[in-house]
């Protein structure tokens, strides 16, 4: 992501005409479309604007909002979004361009935080018994890299030591909601970060979830994928969607940089709210998707109810997560729509897809302890500090949360990419339902296809090795 300060030998060097379109047949976000009525003519907004393809912006388009008075945004060089800073009437010339998909508020996103390592199966699939069954080979997560597109992560944790586990670890240097104050163009990030988790926990615990070596508790809170590698991407506490844009943009350019391409894209977060494809982080993880890039995010922490179900993890070619307890029931506060629903729509490539309102499979997401970031002095329940072994609070808190059972499925999908590099993106979220525990009483749109069974969706994964042979 690069800032970007429109310049004023733009506007003179070419006037152009906008094409024009209905302005009904635009796409308006909801949270902008209630914030218009309420701006005067003189106040402007950071909005996000998608554009209808899937290459980045062409200079073409650039300058076509220069020539609107636009001087102020922020742009991705992977992706075909741009923040601007606008007015009503500038959005408005916005929308009846036909070149663009959706105009959205660059609205604040929300973490979904609200047992033991032995309570969710991980020993089964690296213990003595499996890896006997299985020709002395056992899996955790060799040769695969995670994002933790999050708030940051302290990788001066030793159980996340920066080089070892954490290989990059970036911090948005510029936050999106600062940017209408900037006036040059500068770089938004800084690589090569020791700590970026430096006023939350939320990204170190996901982290240590997912990939901790458990080097401070000798072991007893290793993670599920303790020799993937994690690359975490830092937006701090207030995470918006152009902050979540620019995790995946970040991702994408840089997914060779590694010994092991980046493969998942970890996201615990989200909103509540209406499904809708043409929202830019659904664009976003659609041109990660088509380049073979995971992404896993939150079912949410709002319980039941309409419109609860975080509309990003109903996309199609995503997995959406739901919180298990270690009994294997639902957590109460695990966000499932009321009834189901389902519709069709086109992606920029013609390609045409349905989504399901459902979560795609349930994990444990209830009481996990893992990594605590050094600026933490206490868990964000202080009780919970006290219900687990004292020797490790100081580098361990538990918490719960959907966000706790993404950061476990983005394990078991590297168990899986271990086992079988070839699997396809649909193949892991197939294998990964097949294989899931049935949980009786609940409709599918509450859990979909059950309760996460590592040790079956590893051996799935293995086993479906000798369908290429």
């Amino acid at each position: 992501m690069s800032k970007l300060t429109l310049s004023a030998w733009l506007i003179a060097s070419l006037a152009l005409t906008m094409p024009i379109k209905a302005l009904a047949e635009s796409i308006i976000g909801e949270q902008l479309a209630q914030t218009l009525p309420t701006m005067t003519d003189k106040e402007t907004i950071l909005a996000v604007i998608t554009f209808q393809q899937m290459q980045p912006l062409s200079v073409t388009q650039i300058q076509a909002l220069v020539a609107l008075g636009i001087n102020k945004g922020v742009k991705f060089s992977a992706l075909p979004v741009i923040g601007v800073v606008a007015n009503v009437a500038q959005i408005k010339a916005i929308a009846e361009r036909d070149d663009v998909r959706s105009i959205w508020l660059n609205r604040k996103l929300s973490y979904f935080i609200a047992n033991s390592r032995q309570n969710s199966g991980v020993n089964k699939i690296q213990g003595t018994d499996f890896v006997n069954i299985n020709g002395d080979t056992d899996y955790s997560g060799k040769g695969v890299t995670i994002m933790v597109n999050d708030s940051g992560i302290d990788a001066t944790h030793q159980d996340l030591f920066f080089g070892d586990v954490v290989i990059d670890n970036v911090e948005a240097a510029i936050h999106s909601s600062a940017l209408a104050k900037m006036s040059t163009t500068e770089t938004f990030i800084s690589r090569g970060q020791y700590n970026t988790d430096v006023n939350t926990d939320h990204g170190t615990h996901c982290a240590g979830i997912i990939a901790g070596s458990g080097t401070m508790s000798d072991g007893k809170y290793k993670g599920v994928a303790p020799d993937a590698k994690l690359v975490g991407y830092g937006s701090g506490a207030d995470l918006t969607i152009l902050d979540a844009v620019s995790g995946y943009d970040y991702a994408i350019n840089h997914r060779y940089d590694y010994q092991s391409p980046l493969r998942i894209i970890s996201n615990a977060w989200g909103s509540t709210g209406n499904f809708n494809a043409n929202s830019p982080i659904g664009l976003a993880s659609y041109k990660a998707y088509t380049l073979g890039i995971l992404s896993i995010f939150s079912a949410g922490n709002s319980g039941a109810g309409k419109n609860s179900h975080n509309p990003y993890a109903q996309l199609p070619w995503v997995i959406s997560v739901g919180a298990g307890n270690s009994h294997g029931h639902l957590v109460d506060f695990s966000s499932r729509d009321l009834s189901y629903k389902t519709g069709r729509f086109t992606m920029p490539d013609k390609q045409e897809w349905t989504y399901n309102n459902q979560v795609t499979v349930v994990a444990p997401g209830h009481y996990m302890v893992s990594t605590r970031s050094s600026n933490n002095g206490l868990a964000y329940s202080a009780d919970d500090d006290f219900l687990f072994d004292s020797a490790y609070t100081p580098f361990y808190s538990r918490f719960s949360g959907t966000s706790i059972a993404t950061s476990y499925t983005a394990g078991v999908a590297a168990l899986m990419m271990e086992a079988n590099p070839l699997l396809s993106i649909e193949e892991i979220k197939q294998l990964i339902a097949k294989s899931a525990t049935q949980m009786l009483g609940y409709q599918a749109w509450e859990v979909g296809a059950g309760y996460i069974d590592i040790q079956a969706a590893v051996a799935a994964a293995k086993t479906h090795v000798k369908a290429y042979k």
